[in-house]
């Protein structure tokens, strides 16, 4: 009870009569547990005082209970005729003369369908109930708008008919959490482009088949600009090796990042990975739950790296490790799509000798003396690194556009909005598609793709995050036999 009224009794001082004797003595045993313990702490968020009553002298709560309790012998023809009786609606209809498509029948006002049937009126007071049993019930199923609306016009016609069921289904909490949703509501592809060389890395890890070493696991790290690809081969999870990788491949090598996109996994979320972070000026960006498109370059880099590998195994998947190296290389002097570079020219501003033919090169390359050719780096980079900008934003622009066609549902989410989260947790039979319900507390980002939620009525607020793509409105089922049939 004060978790369904949570929302009244919440920092109230209350007093709850109860028949029930033995609640007082339970929430006052010295040392809870189980069950016991998790109900106390969920009540030490509300103060309130229990009194005893006895059950004979308890009448005013049996009797709202009896109240809830179905009416399981259904309305006589007689209810239903003074209840239409009763129905404002109604009685303007009655003190006009009847005319189709409205007709009498043995006393009760009916109306003529599409195919000739003629149904009943059905009296406002009714509704809820005809909705209930045509959706809720045994042999309503918890279907769609459609099948639902075909059930009510089965029973009856009201004005108001269609936009009542849309409404009914649509606060139904059982359809909202188990069903799967066909719309999308993927937010507008957001564009990451970086200003300068070493502004932005991202970082990933990819799980292989175990090699010959026992190496199981690629770490990946890439820059933005150039597209500049580093690997390793771990053998676990480990955080040292992540650290390792990130403070002598990266840092010590290329210079200290302004920063790093990695996703929630807990070699990128541990401390030693924060206090480093910190301690060099690294800004940590983390992809939103079970959402890695905020990292989107290096999991795409992921796929191309494991079909490299795949082919250039073929017949020894086991040693992929040994392999790892060349096709790295192989990567780095690669032409890129979106840069139209490779990341070694970028890089280093020339193209790279390949250990292919290399007897077959030309004088010109070798003329440079160390001035002259220091003198048309300086040149050299900054205007290539200023069409590898150019070329990028270009690319995107496409891709963007790519992305963002077709029908997506945009939800204009405000602090305080009910949310459902979309259950990503591979279960069997039966599965609870969306965990409900969740309150928005603010923004996890500026573009408003992402948020801070907590669980409805947590009295922890344990605060979580949810990308926009993996949410969708969550109405209550408490409060729309008020919405529906409204005068």
């Amino acid at each position: 009870a004060l978790d369904y009224f949570h929302p009244y009794v919440h920092g109230a001082n209350l007093t709850i009569y109860t028949d029930h004797a033995a609640l007082k003595s339970i929430l006052s045993t010295k040392l809870p547990k189980g069950r016991i313990n998790r109900w106390i702490m969920a009540l030490q968020s509300y103060q309130f005082a229990i009194i005893h009553k006895k059950g004979l002298l308890n009448l005013d709560a049996d009797a709202l209970s009896w109240l809830t309790q179905n009416n399981q012998e259904g309305l006589s023809a007689g209810d239903f005729k003074t209840l239409q009786q009763q129905d404002s609606e109604i009685i303007v209809l009655l003190r006009e003369e009847v005319k189709l498509p409205f007709v009498w029948q043995n006393g009760v006002l009916g109306r003529t369908l599409e195919k000739g049937e003629v149904k009943p009126v059905i009296s406002r007071m009714l509704v809820s109930t005809v909705l209930k049993q045509a959706h809720d019930g045994p042999v309503g199923g918890h279907f769609g708008v459609d099948k639902t609306l075909d059930k009510t016009k089965q029973i009856g016609w009201w004005s108001s008919q269609i936009q009542d069921v849309k409404t009914w289904v649509q606060h139904c909490e059982g359809c909202q959490s188990k069903k799967i949703r066909t719309e999308s509501t993927a937010a507008p592809l957001k564009l990451i482009c970086p200003s300068y060389l070493d502004e932005i890395w991202a970082a990933d890890i990819a799980v292989l088949t175990k090699s010959k070493k026992g190496n199981r696991y690629l770490l990946v790290f890439m820059e933005y600009l150039s597209k500049w690809l580093i690997t390793a081969a771990i053998p676990s999870l480990d955080t040292d090796q992540v650290v390792q990788v990130l403070l002598f491949e990266v840092v010590l090598k290329l210079g200290v990042p302004a920063r790093l996109i990695a996703d929630n996994g807990t070699n990128f979320v541990c401390e030693a990975v924060k206090q480093v972070c910190a301690r060099l000026g690294i800004q940590r960006s983390l992809t939103s739950v079970e959402h890695p498109q905020t990292d989107g370059l290096v999991e795409r880099l992921n796929r191309t790296i494991k079909t490299s590998l795949t082919i250039c195994t073929e017949g020894n998947p086991l040693d992929w490790d040994e392999q790892l190296p060349f096709v790295t290389f192989a990567y780095n002097t690669a032409k890129q799509s979106s840069t139209r570079f490779s990341p070694f020219e970028v890089l280093f501003g020339r193209k790279a000798r390949l250990p292919v033919l290399p007897d077959l090169e030309l004088e010109s390359a070798k003329s440079y003396e160390t001035e002259t050719w220091v003198a048309y780096l300086k040149n050299r980079i900054p205007l290539l690194h200023g069409q590898v900008v150019k070329n990028i934003e270009q690319a995107q622009v496409r891709q963007k556009r790519s992305y963002n066609k077709g029908s997506r549902v945009k939800y204009d989410y405000k602090t305080g909005d009910l949310i459902a989260r979309k259950n990503l947790e591979k279960s069997g039979f039966p599965k609870e598609r969306w965990s409900n319900p969740w309150t928005i507390v603010g923004p996890n980002n500026s573009e408003g793709t992402s948020f801070k939620i907590v669980k409805k009525n947590d009295p922890y607020r344990h605060v979580s995050t949810a990308n926009v793509k993996h949410t969708r409105p969550w109405f209550s089922e408490q409060d729309r036999s008020s919405l529906v049939a409204k005068p």
